[in-house]
């Protein structure tokens, strides 16, 4: 009874993202109280690095998505300045250094991986934020990337 209220709650099958939206709606309401974007950006990426912690009610999936959630509220925000500097030069720039990151983050998490079969659960929990952190590095860079190709006139 208990687990199938939870399977609601948490987002039954393909209903996933509602959970996942009201949690990060109010999260980002939270964050946005913040005055310091660094400090802002430091919270997002910690929590995106946590987010493989099986935490109930799409918690932990609002924590996966806070990234791209929050990148997209900073594009928003500086939509005009982001036109200006999506010229193709730029484009090229981007796409060049999110192969290269792609590559060389792969590579990196794969070493990660290494550390999950460690018996120490602080050296397994370093190892999957890493790893976690890793992907969301690459996958940001990719949405930049396409976001680049987006606004360019």
């Amino acid at each position: 009874m208990i687990a199938s209220v939870l399977d609601v709650l948490s987002g039954y099958a393909h209903m996933w993202f509602l959970p996942m939206l009201f949690w990060i709606f109010l999260l980002m309401w939270c964050i946005l109280q913040i005055d310091k974007r660094w400090l802002r950006w430091l919270i997002v990426v910690g929590l995106c690095g946590i987010s493989f912690l099986p935490i109930p009610l799409g918690i932990s999936t609002a924590f996966f998505y806070s990234i791209y959630f929050y990148a997209g509220y900073e594009a928003f925000i500086y939509a005009d300045l982001l036109k200006k500097l999506s010229t193709s030069k730029a484009i090229v720039a981007q796409w060049m250094i999110f192969i290269v990151a792609f590559v060389l983050l792969t590579k990196l998490n794969e070493k990660c991986v290494g550390y999950y079969s460690d018996k120490s659960i602080l050296i397994k929990a370093l190892g999957l934020t890493t790893s976690n952190v890793i992907s969301k590095v690459y996958g940001f860079l990719g949405v930049f990337a396409l976001y680049g190709i987006s606004v360019h006139h």
